[in-house]
């Protein structure tokens, strides 16, 4: 029983310093994809708040054209400017 309680000292000792040398690694790595995230959700943010003053600043009788050539509400990304288009659209029309 000794010669057991031995080895399974000898095998977590030896573990010891990689496990928590790949714990500081995926801990950093998890860090920066915070950060990714953070920076990704304030860049929609600033997208958003640019897109919505020059929504503003339309002009109702040039709504159309510019909704049609300037953006395709079917291919966008921004759920937000999407629907922020359509409804200076379905306003002004």
């Amino acid at each position: 029983m000794n010669y057991i309680s031995d080895i399974l000292y000898w095998i977590s000792t030896g573990l010891l310093v990689p496990v928590i040398v790949l714990l500081i690694i995926l801990f950093g790595r998890s860090v920066l994809l915070l950060g990714n995230f953070f920076g990704q959700y304030l860049a929609i943010r600033k997208t958003d708040a640019l897109m919505r003053n020059e929504l503003d600043e339309l002009n109702p009788e040039n709504t159309y054209w510019f909704v049609v050539k300037a953006v395709p509400l079917h291919g966008h990304d921004s759920e937000s400017v999407c629907s922020g288009f359509k409804k200076i659209f379905i306003e002004n029309k």
